[in-house]
């Protein structure tokens, strides 16, 4: 019995959390509402058509602003995945260093394909280096 009414207590909290923030919402809503109503009846029939006017420039104005933040916000976006597309697509020559016998081999592979001490090279090789071996990277030169 305990178990049953402390789960509705529980489940009655968790509904009032989410009834509160859309009453708040609501009743926000409503009081600008009942502010605008009460404003129009206030003025008169010309200062309403000098309102609506501005309105009609104020709304322009914020879609051209909105278009513009639009625009922006998707050059934004497409340079930043261009960039990052330029920096994993990034061809890396990678030198593996045994330090035992002092041997190095040297691999070609994306900068994508680079993860901790395994790589696949441009030829579809994945190379995983043993405890023996150290690995350098760097940005391989341009051929011509």
């Amino acid at each position: 019995m305990q178990r049953i009414h402390r789960g509705l207590i529980q489940e009655s909290a968790m509904l009032f959390k989410i009834l509160l923030p859309i009453l708040a919402i609501a009743s926000i809503y409503a009081l600008g509402r009942f502010q605008a109503q009460r404003k129009e009846a206030l003025i008169t029939p010309e200062q309403a058509e000098a309102l609506r006017a501005q309105e009609v420039a104020d709304q322009r104005a914020g879609r051209r602003a909105g278009l513009i933040a639009l625009l922006l916000l998707v050059t934004l976006a497409a340079t930043m995945a261009y960039f990052y597309w330029r920096d994993a697509n990034k061809e890396m020559l990678i030198r593996v260093i045994n330090i035992q016998s002092g041997e190095t081999q040297i691999y070609r592979a994306r900068n994508k394909d680079l993860h901790d001490r395994v790589f696949t090279t441009l030829d579809g090789r994945r190379v995983r280096l043993a405890d023996l071996e150290r690995m350098e990277v760097e940005t391989a030169p341009s051929e011509p």
